[in-house]
């Protein structure tokens, strides 16, 4: 619907109508649509839209195997990722979630690197606040991750390397916030149940 509205709009406005509006960034959708005014309006172009994702995620799998260990450990882990049947039936949808993936691998493999790789660890951050709120939280999980695993001094200097995705994912926030309102959902979404406290026995179900 996203991807739609801005094809048949012609990029009007950047932000998208209340009645579909879920919260998240609208760039996944002004790719699709970038893609159809170029290549023509198909599911075909919209699958091998997806291709650069799917083909990112094996290789910056690939990349993480060849840091961790043994140089052929690279083909292990890119076969442990195509053998993931989540992983494949995403691939098989115009999914947003195969883009996380990929910019998700970015990050871990700059960071993991030694020394850290900047340019991939800022890329892939910048993608994951761009994509989606999932990518922001997962954003979020791997700066306590760099903390956790370099210390706070190391760690917080490393972090720098997320601040340009951290401020494009507040800045969408804010400007999203001010435009309607609201952050994430509101009391007329058919998700807005989905937000509501649970107390402590949900929680625990949950």
């Amino acid at each position: 619907m996203h991807a739609h509205w801005f094809y048949e709009q012609g990029y009007a406005s950047f932000f998208l109508p209340m009645n579909f509006d879920s919260g998240h960034p609208p760039f996944w959708g002004m790719y699709h649509a970038g893609m159809w005014l170029v290549f023509g309006k198909s599911l075909v172009v919209s699958h091998l839209s997806m291709w650069p994702f799917i083909f990112g995620s094996l290789y910056y799998a690939q990349q993480i195997g060849r840091t961790l260990g043994h140089p052929h450990y690279g083909w292990l882990f890119g076969l442990f990722l195509i053998a993931d049947p989540v992983f494949l039936a995403q691939a098989s949808l115009v999914s947003p979630d195969v883009a996380l993936s990929c910019f998700f691998l970015m990050v871990l493999y700059g960071i993991l690197s030694k020394p850290t790789r900047g340019w991939v660890t800022v890329l892939g951050a910048i993608g994951l606040s761009m994509i989606s709120l999932r990518g922001m939280m997962t954003l979020a999980g791997l700066g306590v991750f760099l903390l956790l695993q370099n210390g706070l001094r190391e760690g917080f200097r490393k972090i720098r390397y997320l601040v340009p995705g951290i401020v494009i994912g507040f800045g969408f926030l804010l400007a999203h916030s001010f435009h309607t309102k609201w952050v994430g959902y509101h009391e007329d979404s058919p998700w807005a149940e989905s937000f509501q406290l649970v107390g402590i026995k949900g929680f625990f179900k949950n």
